[in-house]
């Protein structure tokens, strides 16, 4: 859904006062995810109630920076890259029970909702089960399968998607040229492959380390401190590692498309046709299903385990054919 078309959907529940107590926000939320969230915190705290969110006012100003106080932001800040119950305890409940400090609306939006742990999921549960007055919750996500079930059920779904989102060629092209080159033929041969990945995720840290550091000089808040920097770190690289496990599910999507249909099928990787439809013709359809499960396997035991990403490649690629 376009971003503009979900707002109106917002706006027209505001107007009618029968706004939803959740959204559950499918899209980055470092691009769309974040400006979807800064409108609807706009809408709601804007005082120019004639055309509300007029984006210039005192609030809409400090909704942009995030420093308004009806509203709070909750986000993966330490280097585990979760979001703990403590944080969901004393930061968003605590202010989510107190009443708005300007009588209107109140906001809170999580962002990378996916990275709450269990004890935290659990916690806001408690809170969307019995949500305070006046208080609109936004859970921003690419990754809903990671979220409670019941959590879910309990939103109203704005999916900011248009479709697949195509994996940057930047990471696309590097999985294409290491899983033309990967082999099961022995041990060896997928250590190998788990290195050149490992060579990659490297590559990815030094990005989001430069992209973390120009967003840092660009801030108006000169009181960053080194765990938020490393959280902003931490949040790009594994954007960018999610990007790499869905370039790996496409290559094993190309080979389940030849195994099952033949060759002459459209791929995603295009430029390999003749290796892909080499392996594909020797694979059955469920190992080829089986191999993209693994790799979903793969993302949940690394978000769990926080361990080092080319180890347990190292382990799965093993299994991959």
């Amino acid at each position: 859904m376009e971003l503009n078309a979900a707002f109106e959907i917002v706006r027209r529940a505001w107007e009618k006062n029968r706004l939803p107590h959740a959204f559950l926000v499918l899209g980055n939320p470092r691009e769309e995810g974040r400006q979807f969230s800064d409108k609807v915190a706009q809408l709601l705290l804007c005082k120019n109630t004639e055309f509300a969110p007029c984006g210039y006012c005192n609030d809409c100003m400090l909704v942009r920076e995030h420093k308004h106080i009806d509203s709070i932001h909750i986000e993966p800040e330490s280097k585990s890259r979760k979001i703990v119950v403590d944080r969901i305890r004393d930061e968003l409940i605590e202010w989510a029970v107190r009443t708005s400090y300007l009588g209107g609306w109140k906001l809170a939006t999580i962002s990378f909702a996916d990275c709450m742990n269990q004890e935290a999921s659990n916690a806001f549960l408690k809170t969307l089960e019995e949500p305070p007055e006046k208080t609109v919750f936004l859970l921003i996500t690419n990754n809903p399968g990671m979220l409670l079930p019941t959590i879910v059920s309990r939103c109203q779904t704005i999916d900011l998607n248009t479709g697949k989102q195509p994996v940057p060629a930047q990471w696309r092209d590097r999985v294409g040229e290491i899983m033309a080159q990967h082999t099961t033929a022995s041990e060896l041969r997928a250590f190998a492959t788990a290195s050149r990945f490992a060579a990659l995720f490297e590559e990815i840290k030094g990005v989001a380390e430069e992209q973390a550091m120009e967003e840092k000089k660009n801030t108006t808040d000169l009181n960053i401190s080194k765990d938020v920097l490393e959280g902003w770190i931490g949040a790009r690289a594994k954007e960018m590692r999610t990007h790499v496990y869905l370039a790996l599910k496409d290559w094993y999507r190309d080979l389940l498309v030849v195994s099952s249909a033949g060759a002459n099928q459209p791929l995603f990787y295009e430029e390999y046709r003749e290796e892909i439809e080499k392996r594909g013709a020797k694979l059955t359809p469920e190992t080829a299903i089986a191999c993209i499960n693994q790799i979903d396997e793969l993302i949940v035991y690394l978000d769990e385990r926080h361990i080092r990403p080319e180890l347990a490649l190292n382990y799965w690629l093993g299994r991959l054919r």
